[in-house]
């Protein structure tokens, strides 16, 4: 131990190289795994910490997070929806950064009363629509609106991506030929 020590030789004592030795093995230590600045770089375990370090556990958000790429946004733009919070605007930013495409509707908008305010779902993308969501998306509006403001209702539409054929005839004096899919794939 003390041939490859790079103190003088009259610093040499137990201690000394036992502090060296330390210093030696930390700088071996990959710190990548504790950096947390990229938050693309952060582990799966360290994600709730940061999570609960920035305030946005729960009812904040987090509850209602599906995947990484939705924890990752509530992590980064958690300052922004903190320095936001209590304004309506903060409510739409926080259910954006979950992927939930809501329309805030204020007072005047819907003849309500003075103060209150309700929000239309538009897209809840690639979500089942369930009363627990619901109850959580409620959670989220809640945490971020102004004190002052009451939710008066939660208006969603269930929306189904799909094809939908249809089809027409017009009656003209010429021969009309109606044809199947698997007809016009098939050249005759």
């Amino acid at each position: 131990m003390s041939r490859n020590s790079l103190l003088p030789k009259t610093m040499r004592d137990k201690s000394n190289l036992a502090i060296e030795e330390c210093i030696k093995t930390a700088l071996d230590i990959d710190v990548t795994k504790f950096m947390v600045a990229p938050v693309e770089n952060v582990s799966d375990e360290l994600l709730p910490i940061l999570a609960k370090e920035r305030h946005i556990t729960g009812v904040e958000g987090w509850n209602l997070a599906q995947n990484r790429k939705q924890k990752e946004a509530l992590i980064i733009n958690s300052v922004l929806l903190h320095a936001q919070k209590g304004s309506m605007p903060s409510i739409v930013n926080a259910l954006k950064q979950l992927n939930i495409e809501a329309k805030l509707q204020e007072y005047w908008e819907y003849q309500g009363k003075i103060g209150h305010f309700q929000f239309e779902l538009i897209n809840i993308f690639e979500r089942s629509f369930t009363f627990e969501l619901a109850k959580q998306i409620t959670e989220v509006i809640n945490a971020y609106k102004p004190a002052r403001a009451i939710l008066d209702k939660l208006n969603y539409f269930i929306c189904n991506k799909g094809y939908l054929y249809a089809v027409s005839r017009v009656k003209t004096l010429e021969k009309t030929v109606l044809k199947t899919r698997r007809q016009i794939a098939k050249p005759d």
